[in-house]
């Protein structure tokens, strides 16, 4: 196992893993052929992950390609990320294009195109024009205007004015103007504008997932 200190390269890097670090600054271009796992990692350029990826906190202004898993506290992503696996972490911030199989988190504030199987989070937000391709499940799921999101399932749902949805099943709904959604199951309440589009609202018993 390689061990780094502390490293801060303006160029490019590459290791041959597994590698553990303290804290390591990169300004172009980083490759760790197989895990890695440490305390800082800061990206300015491009990063590629031939493993899982364990880290405290994770800076990127670029793109980042991990094999396997990102499993961290603070997550932060400005750029494109395309994980294999799944991204874990207490606060994830993603602002641009995202792939992955799961996201799982505490909180989960996502602007711009997302793509996941799931993402289940204690509180998720979908920025204003964004669009989320999988089901969110949170217990407070807020979707910010004229984005589009396929199944949302969550205890407290609050949609913004012209976002599109296929499906929301919540315990408590709330849904703007203009909104379009296909069908809106709720337990408690559903307050809808009368100019929100909503094809089908079905009062029901309990929610399908169990709420994190």
């Amino acid at each position: 196992m390689q061990e780094i200190e502390e490293l801060s390269i303006g160029g490019s890097a590459k290791f041959r893993g597994p590698v553990k670090f303290r804290r390591i600054s990169i300004g172009g271009a980083i490759k760790i052929e197989g895990d890695a796992e440490g305390d800082e990692l800061s990206i300015s350029g491009s990063g590629s992950i031939e493993g899982d990826l364990r880290v405290r906190e994770l800076r990127v202004s670029g793109s980042i390609k991990v094999a396997k898993n990102i499993v961290g506290d603070e997550i932060g992503i400005s750029g494109s990320a395309s994980i294999s696996g799944e991204l874990k972490g207490v606060e994830v911030e993603m602002f641009g294009s995202l792939k992955t199989s799961k996201i799982h988190a505490k909180l989960a504030h996502l602007e711009g195109s997302v793509k996941a199987e799931e993402i289940v989070a204690e509180q998720v937000y979908i920025g204003r024009r964004s669009k989320v391709i999988g089901t969110i499940i949170g217990r407070e799921v807020k979707v910010d205007k004229e984005a589009e999101v396929e199944v949302i399932i969550g205890d407290e749902v609050k949609i913004g004015k012209k976002a599109e949805a296929e499906l929301i099943e919540g315990r408590i709904v709330r849904i703007e103007r203009d909104a379009e959604i296909g069908e809106v199951r709720y337990i408690e309440e559903a307050e809808i504008d009368e100019q929100a589009k909503v094809g089908k609202l079905i009062k029901i018993e309990q929610l399908s997932r169990e709420i994190p």
